[in-house]
Order: structure tokens, then C-alpha cells, then sequence
């Protein structure tokens, strides 16, 4: 979202930005590359800088990591790492906040769970 002009905040429950491709899942399963593009083929050719070639798909999960730390940060999206929710305040079938256990409070138009659990949903 950030990218495209609106303000962003990430909460992270984890020291880690980049979910399994950052955390050991550095062996990208794919059926045929040509299906793969968006955001997702920019990070494999992102990861693939990293080793001098074109494109990669298989990769250390510190190099997945750093290419997710860089989009964050040009993206001016803020980033909240070892953030739990604690509450979730909704109205009507609405989500208007995040409450985390630290303390930090969170008021958006719009909420996108993208958690491997479904923490937020």
C-alpha cells in the first residue's frame, strides 16, 4: 500500500519481516515460473542481485529478509516488530483499530491479515 501513495503500518510478530521466505523457506515451490510475476517476480529478481544472476529461487533466508527490510523502508511503511494483538475493535463487520500488548494502538480505514495463522482475523 505504501508504494502506491497510501500510509502503511506493519505489525510483526517476530523479529523477521518476510513470513517463511525469510524465516527457512528458501526453496521456492513453483510449477512454472512464467505464472509467477507481480511483487512476487520482482523479489526473486531482487534475491537474484544479491547473487549476481537474473533471478533466484533458491536463497538464504537473510538475503529473502534483507530484500523485505529494503521494501519496507523505502516504502515509508512503519514497522512494529514483536507486536501481539491484544484487542481488535470493530464496528458493525467493520474493523477501526488494533490494540497490541505493548501498548500501541493502530486506527485504519482499511486492516489486511497477512499472517500465516490469521492472527488478525
Amino acid at each position: 500500500l505504501a508504494r502506491v501513495g497510501k500510509s502503511c503500518v506493519i505489525l510483526e510478530s517476530t523479529a523477521h519481516l518476510g513470513g517463511l521466505s525469510a524465516g527457512g523457506l528458501s526453496h521456492t515451490d513453483f510449477g512454472r515460473k512464467e505464472a509467477i510475476g507481480g511483487m512476487s517476480r520482482e523479489f526473486y529478481r531482487e534475491v537474484g542481485r544479491a547473487y549476481g544472476v537474473e533471478e533466484e529461487w533458491k536463497f538464504e533466508p537473510k538475503v529473502a529478509e534483507e530484500v523485505f527490510e529494503r521494501w519496507a523502508r523505502e516504502s515509508g511503511a512503519q514497522v512494529f516488530k514483536r507486536e501481539y494483538i491484544r484487542e481488535v475493535r470493530v464496528e458493525g463487520r467493520r474493523i477501526v483499530s488494533v490494540h497490541t500488548q505493548s501498548g500501541l494502538n493502530v486506527w485504519a480505514r482499511a486492516f489486511l491479515d497477512c499472517s500465516y495463522e490469521g492472527d488478525l482475523y
